[in-house]
């Protein structure tokens, strides 16, 4: 920074936070007591390491920097029974393989084209035996936008299409799939105006 002086002026003071990407570091430093026992910034530059950009580069952005990141999980419930009897049970597979397919649906038909969202489907969990039904079976998903308004169309869409293709698939409406959202971040928009000052 010396050769910008006439820029900055201050205190420079750097925080590595553990469990980033559990979301749980930042709230345990500022329960610690981080800004009564080290002076509070004017302002903050948080750091991310990124795979697409060449070693040695900084990358930043003066409008958004990253999309929102919420993790979901979706609880399936079915009516367990053995493979050769599939009409004395509710597949929660089959009810999941619907679900994976409907939720692709979001980006493609209820946002435009030219608005980015994305709907991950990163796990499918369910089964222990080639010849049994389950009576359960769990999706984890990612959920990304870039604005809180579609963040929030998504996990609505998400929570809409999973319990109604439950309906549609014969769950009464004390077992529908249930929609837990585990953990989110909102997205990450740069101060303009700092931006620009870092720029040079």
């Amino acid at each position: 920074l010396s050769a910008h002086r006439d820029r900055w002026s201050g205190t420079i003071l750097f925080v590595a936070q553990p469990a980033e990407e559990l979301l749980t570091g930042a709230p345990a430093m500022l329960k610690d007591g981080l800004y009564s026992r080290f002076p509070k910034p004017d302002y903050a530059l948080a750091f991310h390491s990124a795979a697409g950009v060449r070693a040695g580069t900084i990358s930043f952005s003066d409008q958004i920097q990253y999309a929102s990141a919420d993790g979901v999980d979706i609880i399936i419930p079915g009516v367990g029974t053995h493979g050769a009897s599939p009409e004395s049970g509710k597949d929660p597979i089959v009810i999941g393989a619907a679900i994976v397919q409907a939720l692709q649906t979001i980006t493609s038909r209820e946002l435009s084209p030219f608005t980015p969202a994305v709907v991950t489907v990163g796990t499918f969990h369910a089964g222990t035996a080639r010849n049994i039904i389950p009576d359960e079976a769990k999706l984890e998903l990612t959920l990304r936008a870039n604005s809180e308004g579609i963040r929030a169309l998504l996990k609505q869409s998400v929570t809409r299409i999973a319990e109604n293709v439950g309906r549609a698939h014969g769950l009464p409406e004390d077992r529908l799939p249930k929609v837990i959202v585990r953990s989110g971040t909102p997205v990450v928009l740069n101060d303009r105006a700092l931006a620009e000052r870092l720029r040079p």
